[in-house]
């Protein structure tokens, strides 16, 4: 639906100069919201104003309006009087954000990603989830952070989002750590808390508002409360979106405090279903196969005939010519036995093998999040078995689970390498050597060799010429102090666990355990099922019923004590806000008077700029010209010593040229007088054949 209104459209203001704009403004969001005013902020960070003209209201009812926004903008360091004569525009204002929206918009940009010494003084370990899917995609994340975490309660509205609050305080045997590692379900964001201007503020772990932000953060909020656009006791939940896009769900004080503790889902499970509340029966059809002869002869007939195709193409082959050396053959046969020792690898790859969890005292959390995440049936099972063993080099114990993966399934369930960065780089996950597992297959009297998953022993465990156990007793038994309590006992199943020393050195550290004394992990972690199944009903002494209520009269002092604090903290940060806001308001009206005397020596400045500017301008003309002239005068220069270097050549070349015209015009007198003695004498003879003639 269109929403097209004759609108103001204010002149846009730069990134900068935004905060000083809405931070002048923040007084007045009242009349801003009255007039309903826009304010849309662009990625890059600049904010364009729309103050659409409302039919209801007389033409200068905006005028209280448009000077407190000619003050904004003089707080901005823009002119009051760009706001002059502004041209209405036909503007669709329906998918124009409105003034809470920009102003929560511009708060979510003062969101930084380095939270790390920023974090509030919330509860340790208070966080939230929002929830963005599906229900059934609700209902396992639900039930994951539940498993993992303690005090969940949650809220759901159905259609938007699922709130969750719980504590993930390790120090409760929270382990959220693990699902973090392993990834978190699509549509589900983790919100810390952040208190500012007397309100609770729920941003993404690791992101806060930087120290230089938090007073104008706070500015701008009260000024939100104080006009009404929200709510002292609502909490904001900034939930990021793709390309830094955010929604900001609010959630009231009084919901807040109702959400329900997911203790109450146990009190709302309904029965089996119903009948018509099944789903449709399936079907399935029942064939019933019997020989038939006279199909049998009809497809004989078939594949003997001619026309039918089948059978095989024949053709000849040239066989290259084959050298006969041992060599060659030699060759062939170690190919024969490297593909030998490939089948008999992939085939132990194949077979079912028992596996080995291997865990410090530091990679513990990591056994209590594998085990969490497991269903409580087969977390129970006997196929699970565990014990500890101690070490010469280590004053702490090594704990170890071998389950058989047909059994219980702990692959996908724990995250190794998240464990291993946070709690010391060991392996945890531990198989049998592929070679000692085929020479276990044919006796089954050997000792099992434990190696880290996807690794295998070099050179062969098996090809050493004696039997593993053979091979193992001669080179590792006197390693060890106490060998010969597990190697000599008839009753003792011995493993040897091979893997790389911490601290990435090519050293080879080896274990050596009695599988035997491996016992139901249910029955040998006490200390797990106190953590895993607290909730499950159990008699316990009076020893135990004592020091429980030990522990529960400390934690209620400590909450007590707890509360108190936060009460009187509480009372001092509202002090401290009001103190700000106070300090914040004579520091404004100094910075308005100091504001007023930068303006001015500001124009000045602009003024002595532009003469500055035209100065330049008339020097640089005169620098061309003069740089004009002095190229001329340089190639006159020029002209003149090529000139001086010509004139004695020149006059040279007059001096022959003058000798040659002189000595051209003697040669040219000498041959007058020739041709008019040579004329002359034939004048003469012309005479004498005249007088001939006449005497003739």
């Amino acid at each position: 639906m269109s929403l097209k209104r004759d609108t103001l459209v204010l002149p846009r203001l730069r990134a900068q100069a935004v905060e000083p704009f809405l931070l002048a403004l923040a007084p007045h969001l009242a009349l801003a919201a009255q007039m309903d005013l826009r304010l849309r902020l662009d990625p890059g960070g600049s904010l364009l104003a729309l103050l659409p003209k409302r039919i209801d209201l007389a033409p200068g009812d905006a005028a209280p309006l448009l000077g407190r926004l000619a003050q904004a903008f003089e707080a901005a360091g823009r002119l009051a009087s760009e706001l002059e004569r502004l041209p209405t525009q036909g503007r669709d204002l329906q998918g124009e954000p409105s003034l809470t929206e920009g102003i929560l918009a511009f708060l979510w940009s003062r969101v930084t990603g380095t939270a790390a010494d920023q974090q509030d003084d919330a509860a340790p370990g208070a966080i939230r989830a929002v929830v963005e899917s599906d229900e059934d995609a609700r209902a396992a994340v639900l039930s994951a952070i539940a498993r993992r975490s303690r005090d969940v309660r949650f809220m759901t509205d159905g259609a938007a989002a699922t709130v969750l609050e719980f504590d993930d305080d390790p120090a409760r045997g929270a382990t959220l750590v693990g699902l973090r590692a392993g990834g978190l379900p699509a549509g589900v964001t983790l919100l810390r808390h952040h208190g500012l201007a007397a309100m609770s503020l729920w941003l993404p772990e690791g992101r806060a508002f930087a120290v230089q932000d938090r007073v104008a953060v706070s500015e701008l909020l009260n000024g939100l409360a104080d006009a009404g656009l929200l709510q002292r006791d609502d909490e904001l939940h900034f939930v990021p979106g793709f390309n830094d896009e955010c929604r900001v769900l609010v959630l009231s004080g009084e919901a807040s405090a109702e959400m329900t503790p997911v203790e109450a889902l146990a009190r709302t499970i309904t029965g089996a279903d119903l009948p018509d509340e099944t789903g449709p029966a399936l079907r399935m059809q029942v064939l019933h196969l019997r020989p038939d002869a006279e199909a049998q002869q009809d497809l004989n007939r078939r594949l003997n005939d001619r026309s039918f195709p089948l059978g095989y193409r024949i053709s000849l082959d040239v066989i290259r010519d084959l050298s006969r050396s041992e060599e060659d053959v030699e060759k062939l046969r170690a190919e024969i036995d490297e593909r030998e020792a490939r089948i008999a690898l992939i085939q132990a790859l194949g077979r079912p093998q028992l596996r080995l969890l291997r865990f410090s005292d530091a990679q513990l959390p990591a056994l209590v999040d594998g085990l969490r995440r497991m269903p409580r049936a087969l977390r129970e099972n006997a196929g699970l078995r565990y014990a500890a063993s101690h070490a010469a080099d280590r004053a702490e114990p090594a704990h170890f689970v071998l389950y058989d993966p047909d059994l219980v399934q702990f692959e996908g369930v724990l995250p190794e390498f998240y464990w291993r960065a946070v709690s010391g780089d060991t392996p945890i996950t531990f198989w049998l050597d592929p070679h000692a597992e085929e020479a276990l297959a044919s006796d089954p009297d050997e000792p099992m060799v434990f190696v880290p998953h996807g690794q295998r022993i070099l050179p062969y465990i098996d090809s050493f010429g004696s039997s593993v156990s053979g091979t193992l007793r001669l080179v590792l038994g006197n390693l060890f102090a106490d060998a010969s309590a597990v190697l000599d006992d008839s009753q003792a199943q011995p493993a040897f666990v091979f893997s790389h020393l911490a601290g990435g050195r090519d050293e080879i550290g080896v274990e050596l355990l009695d599988l035997a004394r491996f016992a139901p992990l249910k029955l040998s972690l006490r200390w797990i099922n106190e953590h895993i199944l607290a909730s499950s009903p159990r008699v316990a002494d009076p020893e135990e019923l004592r020091e429980l209520a030990e522990t529960l009269y400390a934690g209620q002092l400590a909450r007590d004590l707890r509360k108190t604090m936060s009460g009187e903290v509480e009372g001092l940060r509202l002090e401290w806000q009001q103190a700000q806001v106070e300090l914040i308001h004579c520091l404004d009206r100094l910075s308005d008077a100091v504001a007023d005397e930068v303006r001015g020596l500001q124009a000045q400045l602009d003024t002595a700029r532009r003469f500055i500017d035209m100065a330049q301008g008339r020097l640089a003309q005169v620098t061309g010209s003069l740089n004009g002239l002095g190229t001329a005068l340089g190639g006159l220069d020029q002209e003149m010593v090529a000139i001086a270097e010509e004139l004695p050549d020149m006059a040279a070349a007059r001096l022959a040229f003058f000798q040659q015209y002189g000595a051209e015009m003697a040669a040219g007198d000498r041959i007058m007088r020739d041709a008019e003695t040579e004329i002359a004498a034939m004048n003469d003879r012309i005479g004498a054949l005249r007088d001939r003639l006449e005497l003739d």
